[in-house]
């Protein structure tokens, strides 16, 4: 006696006794046992062969059932509520609005009719190319489920409308350069696809060539709808320009800086530029020496002025002979002969440092006679302030 259960017509609910797996994309599909694959023939005594194998049969069915989401269910009915949305949306010819959350309920849950439903929002939105490619994947899938119906629907809708799809040829002039790499709409483009006509929605497409060593190029082209045949060229990518390495400060230019035609004259011309330059900075430092002297000295003297009247104000105290005073107007007048005493001894001292500022800058000055030779050192030895150089 045969245990191959009735066979399960198609949209029939399965039996009382069998697991329902709704929300988890799990079939049962009928098992034909029959008799010479170990099976007894008494009816009612499961074969010995099938016998040995429950407990691993039952541990396989416990792991593809645990295994599914806990939130299936969940996002079931969160897909069934935006297909509904979008369904009345469809109905009142929003397309643009219902085709978003098509996307999303497919996203959270896998179905034919909603994954129809969308190929045909698409089609309405004007993405012929890609309601195409959508009808014949839901074709394909209806097939392999056995549903014949849906199946000749969905084809018959891409027949419909495939005359109506757009294409687009992407020719590259330099189809053997290293490492190009060509992108429409941010998606990468294979070898295979240089000038073939591809599908493509109607719109404005960006192509995009990038190679290593080379300027990108960025191209834009508008493909019409109802069947249009569109193509774009890119061209052969310019190499990167090289930067020449920077000098170092004070390094002499290279000799590939001057031309060969260069005669004479020229170099002449040149070099007095050059000499003239640094005349030119020569006089400013000199000119910066005798202003910055001069203030020194007037300083000085102005120091020495006031070194004068404290004296005289300290000699002339009342009542004051030598370091003794017999009256207190005599004693803050010297006082404060003292202390002007100190500011003049400390004018001279910063005009003298001001004096000797000027100098330098004087002494070490470009003399135009001698251009680029001037080399001058300031130090401090055991005997004093030596300043060396060329003048």
């Amino acid at each position: 006696m045969s245990l191959t259960p009735p066979p399960l017509r198609s949209g029939s609910p399965l039996p009382a006794t069998a697991p329902t797996t709704a929300g988890m994309g799990i079939e049962f599909h009928p098992v034909r046992v029959r008799h010479g694959w170990g099976a007894s023939k008494k009816p009612g005594v499961m074969p010995p062969t099938l016998r040995r194998f429950t407990p691993a049969i039952a541990a396989s069915f416990a792991t593809v059932l645990f295994a599914c989401p806990a939130r299936a269910q969940g996002d079931k009915a969160g897909a069934e509520a935006l297909l509904s949305d979008a369904v009345k949306l469809t109905a009142a010819h929003h397309y643009a609005e219902a085709c978003p959350k098509l996307e999303e309920s497919l996203r959270l849950y896998s179905s034919l009719n909603t994954e129809y439903f969308l190929a045909d929002c698409y089609e309405h939105v004007g993405k012929t190319a890609t309601a195409w490619a959508d009808f014949l994947e839901v074709a394909e899938k209806a097939r392999a489920v056995g549903e014949m119906s849906k199946e000749k629907r969905a084809r018959e809708r891409a027949r419909i409308i495939e005359a109506q799809v757009s294409h687009l040829t992407i020719q590259v002039t330099s189809a053997g350069a290293s490492g190009l790499k060509i992108e429409r709409d941010g998606v990468e483009v294979g070898r295979g696809q240089w000038g073939v006509a591809m599908p493509v929605d109607a719109g404005e497409h960006v192509i995009v060539a990038s190679s290593p060593g080379h300027l990108g190029a960025k191209l834009r082209v508008a493909v019409k709808g109802d069947g249009d045949n569109a193509s774009v060229v890119v061209p052969e990518l310019a190499a990167e320009p090289t930067h020449p390495q920077p000098m170092a400060a004070g390094a002499p230019p290279p000799a590939s800086a001057v031309p060969a035609t260069m005669g004479s004259a020229s170099l002449s011309a040149a070099a007095g530029e050059s000499k003239d330059a640094s005349h030119s900075t020569g006089n400013g430092q000199r000119t910066a020496g005798w202003i910055v002297g001069g203030a020194g000295i007037l300083g000085m003297g102005m120091g020495g002025v006031l070194a004068l009247v404290a004296k005289s104000s300290y000699e002339s105290a009342p009542l004051c002979m030598g370091t003794v005073c017999q009256d207190t107007n005599g004693l803050g007048q010297r006082n404060s002969a003292r202390d002007m005493g100190n500011v003049a001894t400390a004018v001279v001292l910063g005009a003298g440092a001001v004096t000797g500022l000027g100098l330098i800058l004087w002494l070490t000055a470009p003399n135009s006679q001698h251009v680029g030779v001037e080399r001058t050192r300031l130090g401090v030895t055991a005997r004093g302030v030596v300043l060396d150089g060329r003048f």
